[in-house]
């Protein structure tokens, strides 16, 4: 989901590249998350769930009429080349409880597929840069160069 969908992101490939308040689009590996994002269908650590699920209920059900729905982020750190950016999300809904909620009123008569980017997974961030760590010492307190806000997270597996 892009909130400005006339944006466009410049591709960075090197730490030079990055400018405050510029729109990026970065590729790197998704390597840690500070707060634990679990898949509720198979308990993978994740750092983005795309949820659906469908009740029994005759006309409701099938992948064209998804009657639930919910996404959930958690902010992680992006690795590419030798620089750490960190992710910032907006948490979006708590999927394992919905699906928990769910599952207690249709029981396993109810469908459900999630779409996920697990810690480790090659990705793709798209966003603004919302501040940058000048403080090059290696006694820096961050341990990232930048923040982005993401707009935009696609899995590149």
């Amino acid at each position: 989901m892009r909130l400005w969908p006339w944006q466009t992101f410049r591709m960075i490939t090197s730490a030079r590249q990055i400018k405050d308040g510029a729109h990026v689009a970065i590729e790197g590996h998704a390597e840690s998350s500070f707060v634990d994002l679990v898949d509720p269908l198979t308990g993978v650590r994740c750092v983005a769930i795309d949820y659906r699920a469908w009740p029994p209920d005759g006309a409701l059900y099938g992948e064209g009429s998804t009657r639930f729905h919910a996404r959930q982020y958690v902010d992680f750190i992006l690795s590419f080349t030798n620089i750490h950016i960190l992710v910032r999300n907006t948490s979006g809904e708590d999927v394992t409880k919905l699906h928990d909620r769910l599952s207690m009123r249709y029981g396993v008569q109810l469908s459900a597929q999630v779409d996920r980017i697990t810690v480790g997974e090659h990705v793709r961030v798209k966003g603004r840069i919302i501040r940058i760590e000048h403080d090059t010492s290696p006694h820096r307190r961050t341990p990232w160069t930048a923040e982005i806000e993401a707009q935009n997270l696609t899995s590149l597996r």
